[in-house]
């Protein structure tokens, strides 16, 4: 747009040398107009030269319009992802969980021994909470890239930080679930428990106002990319 406006400057400026140029070299009597007919002439190539004029800059502002929209909904499309991603992670990691994910699925039946079957409920319920993400997760990751090609990679830098939280909260819970599952040693638990201690509780959010660990440095990539992307939005 910026070299458009370039040209179109550089032949307003030749044009005007050229009536500066004419000027010093006509006759007297050379821009008095003798007839109607040739001051409607006049009056109509100055108006062309106008409408060219005019013609250009709406050309010029169409474009920009269509660059900003184009903006818009990128960003639009991104905010909406990371607001997807966030609640669906928020979802992985409640503390309620529901009948209908530690049900046995299609064509299968639950474990005779009681302590495996707790245990099978458990590794169901955040098995199908995960799955639940992959969707927003791979809509979100695509327009990453996009963004990287249109804005530079920044934008998608930061989606990618965020996306590392469901699989923090998977390593997370391959431990705990080594850590807890029944058929394991002794010792092979106690490892992974200790592998556990110390870091933040990746599964379960405590549902506090101002939450939890695991939740403020969740929050903080949310907030780093929700701010570079509202610049984008058209005012």
């Amino acid at each position: 747009m910026k070299k458009d406006w370039v040209i179109w400057w550089g032949c307003t400026g030749l044009f005007g040398a050229g009536v500066v140029w004419g000027l010093s070299h006509a006759k007297t009597k050379f821009f008095e107009v003798e007839s109607i007919h040739d001051l409607f002439e006049i009056l109509a190539a100055i108006a062309t030269v106008a409408a060219v004029a005019l013609a250009a800059f709406g050309v010029n502002a169409w474009r920009k319009q269509i660059h900003d929209t184009a903006d818009h909904e990128l960003a639009r499309k991104i905010l909406v992802g990371i607001y997807e991603y966030v609640e669906a992670i928020k979802s992985v990691r409640h503390p309620m969980v529901m009948e209908y994910e530690i049900a046995p699925g299609p064509g299968e039946k639950p474990l005779a021994d009681p302590d495996l079957e707790r245990f099978a409920e458990e590794v169901r319920t955040y098995q199908r909470r995960l799955t639940r993400t992959e969707p927003i997760r791979a809509k979100l990751f695509s327009y990453s890239i996009e963004a990287d090609a249109i804005w530079g990679a920044n934008y998608k830098q930061a989606v990618r930080q965020l996306l590392k939280v469901d699989n923090e909260i998977a390593i997370y819970l391959r431990s705990y679930f080594i850590s807890i599952d029944p058929k394991n040693s002794d010792d092979y638990r106690e490892a992974h428990r200790q592998l556990l201690r110390g870091r933040p509780n990746a599964m379960m959010d405590d549902l506090s106002d101002e939450g939890d660990e695991f939740t403020k440095k969740m929050m903080e990539k949310f907030s780093a990319i929700e701010t570079m992307v509202r610049e984008k939005l058209i005012r």
